[in-house]
């Protein structure tokens, strides 16, 4: 790997591109790289330059074979952002997986645990959570430390975290006496948070079959359940249900349908009720637009 490496280092050529992408000599397009070699042409950029890396892609096949490669060639860990279907209608039993793989993501990237990003345009420009909220939205529990059990719950509700009697996949908890159980979304175990009184006494990760503690955990971060989050809108549900409602304020010729839909909205984000299509209003849950452009590093 380094001798692949080095070999690159020495050329001429790669002199030259350095010192563009060091400069402002702006786009610098490349050619006559085979696919094989392009990995190992970003992680010799990586390694001289020192500089987080974000690698686009066509596909996700694509993309997932890059990480591989980069990683091999780096010794970095190159994550995958995956791309996602935003939902405008209500769906059934719709998942989150791919929602909570990009936060994670994220996250990954906010922490500096990742050396490239590799994604295709589609994903790295979707509308997403911005970069600040999401850092002040993740729950960090540590065991010896105090919080206050309600006041945690409730955080939970606001991330988007439904109450269940005994949790079986992310997104997640249920509570009983002094344990509290989650999902987080970024993890593919649940957590039993075991408290005396307001301090957590022990954590750990357990199979939510068999209900048996596989590995204990002295700290953990949850983050929220779904990327599109209607309670973390500006103001909350309330605020974020009067702006639902006014879309058609002062409106003619207004379908009964779409009048319909949007009343009906709005009256399930008064009650904290499901929102599968929650995408169709992301300008209201998210104002200031953001991508996963915004969580590269400056």
């Amino acid at each position: 790997m380094k001798s692949l490496c080095r070999t690159i280092l020495d050329m001429p050529e790669f002199a030259g591109l350095k010192s563009r992408l060091e400069g402002s000599g702006g786009v610098t397009m490349v050619c006559g790289v085979p696919p094989a070699f392009r990995a190992i042409l970003a992680a010799a950029i990586r390694r001289e330059t020192g500089r987080f890396t974000a690698i686009l892609c066509a596909t996700d096949a694509a993309a997932t074979a890059m990480a591989g490669d980069v990683s091999f060639f780096s010794g970095l860990e190159g994550v995958v952002l995956p791309g996602r279907e935003p939902v405008f209608y209500p769906v059934e039993g719709i998942s989150r997986s791919f929602e909570q793989q990009r936060l994670a993501v994220f996250h990954q990237v906010l922490q500096g645990q990742a050396g490239f990003l590799i994604a295709t345009p589609e994903a790295l420009m979707l509308r997403t959570v911005p970069p600040a909220l999401l850092k002040e939205s993740v729950i960090k529990l540590a065991v010896d430390e105090d919080y206050p059990m309600d006041e945690l719950t409730e955080k939970l509700v606001a991330m988007g975290y439904r109450r269940a009697d005994q949790v079986e996949g992310p997104g997640q908890f249920a509570r009983r006496g002094g344990i509290l159980d989650v999902f987080p979304a970024q993890l593919s175990q649940p957590v039993r948070i075991e408290f005396f009184g307001d301090t957590v006494d022990a954590m750990g990760v357990f199979n939510p079959v068999s209900q048996r503690r596989t590995d204990n955990l002295r700290r953990v971060e949850i983050l929220p359940a779904g990327e599109v989050v209607p309670a973390m809108a500006p103001g909350g549900l309330a605020v974020l249900a009067e702006k639902v409602r006014n879309l058609l304020k002062g409106k003619k010729n207004v379908p009964q349908k779409l009048s319909e839909t949007i009343a009906a909205d709005a009256a399930a984000l008064e009650n904290n009720t499901p929102l599968t299509a929650a995408d169709r209003y992301l300008p209201l849950i998210y104002p200031d637009f953001a991508c996963a452009l915004d969580y590269l590093p400056e």
